[in-house]
């Protein structure tokens, strides 16, 4: 079954999120390409099915690695809008020396 949205907030994690994937995001990308949407018991089995794909994980692993070398590649100043931004909005708080808030 699905989480609540408040899950996270619950679990009390000590990292923020940078990523999450959603039932609807799910669905946004099932049905154009599959024909429908999933079920719910479809989800669920799509949880579990997505924790045991080794092969799926191995490209999560290469989707975070390559977004890392992404983001620390700057030439041409190409993250300055982006910077910008973050160097404007004013954190909450700070845990665990993440910046949280808005």
């Amino acid at each position: 079954m699905a989480l609540k949205k408040d899950y996270f907030e619950n679990c009390k994690w000590d990292s923020p999120i940078l990523y999450v994937i959603t039932a609807e995001m799910v669905q946004g990308i099932v049905e154009p390409n599959i024909g429908r949407r999933l079920t719910d018991i479809e989800l669920e089995r799509m949880h579990y099915a997505m924790l045991d794909n080794t092969e799926a994980y191995y490209e999560l692993m290469t989707f975070i690695i390559s977004s890392a070398e992404q983001s620390i590649d700057n030439t041409g100043n190409q993250w300055s809008s982006i910077d910008k931004d973050f160097q404007e909005r004013k954190p909450t708080f700070t845990e665990n020396g993440y910046q949280l808030g808005l």
